[in-house]
């Protein structure tokens, strides 16, 4: 049996920081490319790191396996023509759903004992996930191709690289989901 490999993958190729995209057209995901994301997510400054089992970001269909940790803070944001689904791998969070001003409208736990194992968003709302364990790990899929710029980040938010001001963004909406009560889901119209 051969040890977990922590520092390199064969069947991935870096392409920025954190990020891996397959070199074959079957991939796989095991312990060792689950230890591997996990590793990379701890070394590097976003906090985050992704496997992209698809080959191109022109794909119509990405599929890619992202390991978050703790302090990762993601921009609450929308995609105009994206649908997107998470499937816990390990970990938990919170999905939370924000209306146009940056009030909370729905919060989703995701992963751990009692947390949702599978979570889609098919709708433009503004969104972003809480990091609640040490590590997160998710399988995402959503339509490609990739086109930046095309994300819609919340004015209501800071940028992912004004630091201070994400790091206290961060901990003030980890204060509000404490008092958020959940009650039932209210379709949007």
């Amino acid at each position: 049996m051969q040890p977990a490999r922590t520092s390199t993958l064969d069947h991935f190729q870096a392409v920025a920081e954190g990020v891996f995209v397959a070199l074959t057209p079957i991939s796989t995901v095991g312990p060792a490319e689950i230890a591997f994301v996990k590793a990379q997510a701890r070394s590097v400054v976003r906090r985050r790191a992704r496997l992209c089992l698809h080959r191109s970001s022109y794909d119509r269909l990405h599929d890619m396996v992202i390991a978050l940790d703790m302090a990762t803070y993601l921009r609450p944001h929308r995609h105009a023509d994206k649908s997107e689904t998470f499937h816990i791998i390990e970990g938990s969070a919170s999905v939370v759903i924000f209306d146009d001003n940056g009030r909370i409208e729905r919060v989703i736990a995701v992963g751990g004992e009692k947390g949702q194992r599978l979570y889609r968003l098919d709708e433009p709302q503004y969104h972003t996930l809480v990091i609640q364990s040490e590590m997160l790990v998710i399988h995402e899929v959503t339509n490609g191709p990739f086109a930046p710029g095309a994300t819609d980040y919340a004015a209501f938010a800071p940028a992912e690289n004004d630091t201070a001001k994400a790091n206290a963004y961060l901990r003030d909406l980890r204060e509000r989901l404490q008092t958020f009560s959940q009650g039932p889901a209210v379709p949007r119209r």
